[in-house]
């Protein structure tokens, strides 16, 4: 054999194995599937506690023992947010923004899209979720998804569909 075409071998292994571990990379990095999250909220999460741990938080915004502003959550060792209720962290939100009227918002995934929930305090009256399209689960708790207004015309039967799968337990394990 040509020691030649031996190395012309060896580099086009060896460029193959950096692109499989780039790519393994990338995938690692990449946010869970956002359906996944989409199950997580809308079919798991019990949203009476749910609203009730978003107005706890809230409550202590608007007592001052709690800045309003935006927290990490997911990976923080912050006790500020160790403090949080166990409802929101359970969810394993990226960020959690704490508003200061005592509005909550609960985000699973933020960037390029968006998923979470809106908790607000009660008799805080709140027209403009329904307008963007977001979905009131419970009074006072509304869901967003950027789907809505990518798709408005179908992302309802979207959602159902997931309902239907998470149902079915094929598409709740992270």
């Amino acid at each position: 054999m040509n020691t030649k075409r031996v190395v012309q071998g060896l580099v086009i292994v060896a460029f193959g194995g950096f692109v499989l571990f780039c790519a393994a990379c990338i995938v690692r990095l990449l946010p869970p599937d956002t359906d996944i999250l989409r199950v997580r909220l809308l079919y798991e999460s019990d949203h009476a506690a749910l609203l009730e741990a978003c107005r706890d938080l809230g409550r202590r915004a608007i007592a001052g023992e709690l800045k309003a502003g935006m927290y990490k959550v997911k990976g923080s060792a912050d006790a500020v947010v160790q403090a949080f209720p166990r409802r929101i962290l359970e969810l394993e939100p990226v960020y959690v923004v704490v508003g200061e009227e005592g509005e909550i918002t609960v985000a699973m995934i933020g960037g390029l899209d968006h998923i979470g929930v809106y908790g607000y305090p009660e008799g805080y009256s709140r027209s403009a979720c329904a307008a963007r399209g977001d979905r009131e689960l419970i009074g006072g708790l509304w869901y967003y998804d950027d789907g809505y207004n990518a798709r408005p015309q179908d992302w309802d039967w979207h959602i159902e569909r997931l309902r239907r799968k998470a149902k079915s337990s094929r598409l709740t394990s992270l």
